[in-house]
């Protein structure tokens, strides 16, 4: 995350595993999650990242998502895809 968006290092959280079926193929997709107290300045190179936003995962209705992270996000919520 340093190179690609200028984020400092800070320690990643493992926050769990989801399996399911998505795009026709089998897969297992473990996830993480960042704790910060305030929200970093980040730095683009506008090249390869053009835009970007750090949001908490409430904040994720409405944006389309991957079915890997609906799933993590229903699992964590209890709710989410509902």
């Amino acid at each position: 995350m340093a190179e690609e968006i200028g984020l400092p290092a800070y320690p990643l959280h493992s926050a769990g595993t989801v399996s399911g079926i998505w795009d026709g193929r089998r897969d297992q997709v473990h996830f993480f999650e960042l704790h910060l107290n305030r929200l970093p300045e980040l730095q683009l190179d506008n090249r390869e990242i053009v835009a970007t936003r750090l949001v908490s995962p409430r904040d994720l209705r409405g944006f389309a998502l991957t079915g890997p992270v609906v799933a993590y996000l229903d699992k964590k919520s209890g709710d989410y895809g509902r």
